[in-house]
């Protein structure tokens, strides 16, 4: 894995490769992870680490280092649509239940606003 603020950090889902950015990679997996998993709970996800510049196949698991290119469904939502695979479990949307408690792009002095 990357160290701490080396690269940028992309959730995945592992049913179909789907990925988006997470921001900048703290190096902590258990962090990283639970941040991807609070954006796209009704899936599996790994987060994966690339440097700028480089293309996503080289990314490597925070988990265990693994290249995104290893993984069986790599981009695989580029060429089909899975109704099972998705962040919400209602569809092809992205995210549902963020949680800024797990965001570890907030500073001090961030403003964060709510339903309520």
């Amino acid at each position: 894995a990357q160290g701490k603020g080396t690269g940028v950090a992309y959730c995945v889902r592992t049913c179909d490769g789907y990925f988006f950015p997470l921001g900048v990679s703290t190096g902590s997996a258990a962090g990283d992870e639970l941040a991807c998993a609070s954006l796209c709970p009704a899936s599996e996800t790994r987060v994966y680490t690339r440097r700028i510049g480089d293309d996503m196949e080289v990314a490597r698991a925070l988990r265990d280092g693994k290249p995104y290119a290893a993984l069986p469904a790599a981009f695989t939502h580029r060429n089909s649509y899975k109704a099972a695979c998705s962040c919400t479990g209602k569809g092809p949307g992205l995210a549902t239940g963020y949680s800024a408690r797990y965001d570890q792009t907030l500073r001090v002095g961030d403003a964060v606003m709510t339903a309520k």
